[in-house]
């Protein structure tokens, strides 16, 4: 039973953390919780994918990049947009690598360019892959996150246990609803991963915000390999 808890507690602090569902936990966390929580962080990618794909199977009936803005819509007001925000914060280290020199434009820029990132590749790549996009997201977080050591983070947490489950979860999913996805999903963890390991040894202070940022470029990385290797 301690266990059940420890996961339902653990499951129920990543979807505070990644979702705008307000769930009130008034029950004693540990590291126990915080880790069983994201070994299941994929499964919260299954689930906020599956809604994503029932969305976008309304293509067949309305314009495509219509619903693909509602697709986009959807992601934002799910995740809060947390996880692109974040994304904008690293971009912005980047390139004015001190923190005094904070610019909102440079920000607010990155945020627009990934949601129009988003609103074209959902237009273009199959239904299948719109269903996977999370669920890649999450758990390229755990696969190939892990090179990063430096900041208090989920991947902070992890081990071979989450990586493979991480890892079994995301190719069983290709497998299941397309497996020619498998080889983007493949390139994606490669690409990532060489990525992380040179921002790593390279750029280490720009990556406070990184978990967000992770999510997001593996995501927009899988679509666009999608659609170039015309899965």
């Amino acid at each position: 039973m301690s266990e059940i808890r420890s996961i339902m507690i653990g499951l129920i602090l990543m979807v505070k953390k990644y979702t705008c569902i307000p769930i009130n936990l008034y029950a004693e966390q540990t590291e126990e919780d915080y880790y069983n929580g994201i070994t299941l962080l994929p499964v919260l990618g299954i689930a906020i994918g599956v809604i994503m794909f029932l969305i976008s199977i309304l293509g067949y009936i309305y314009n495509r990049f219509f619903i693909s803005i509602l697709i986009v819509l959807f992601y934002c007001i799910i995740t809060k947009c947390n996880t692109i925000k974040e994304l904008s914060m690293v971009v912005n280290k980047i390139i004015y690598k001190k923190d005094d020199n904070v610019s909102n434009i440079s920000e607010t820029v990155s945020i627009i360019i990934a949601l129009i990132f988003y609103f074209v590749l959902f237009g273009l790549v199959p239904n299948s892959a719109v269903l996977i996009t999370p669920i890649v997201g999450f758990s390229t977080l755990i696969i190939a996150g892990s090179t990063i050591k430096y900041y208090d983070s989920v991947t902070s947490y992890y081990d071979n246990k989450q990586r493979i489950v991480a890892f079994s979860i995301v190719f069983a999913s290709a497998v299941i609803v397309n497996y020619k996805l498998v080889i983007s999903i493949s390139f994606t963890l490669i690409i990532i991963g060489l990525a992380l390991n040179y921002l790593n040894n390279y750029i280490k202070k720009v990556l406070f915000f990184h978990d967000g940022c992770i999510i997001e470029i593996s995501q927009i990385t899988f679509l666009i390999l999608t659609y170039i290797l015309k899965i």
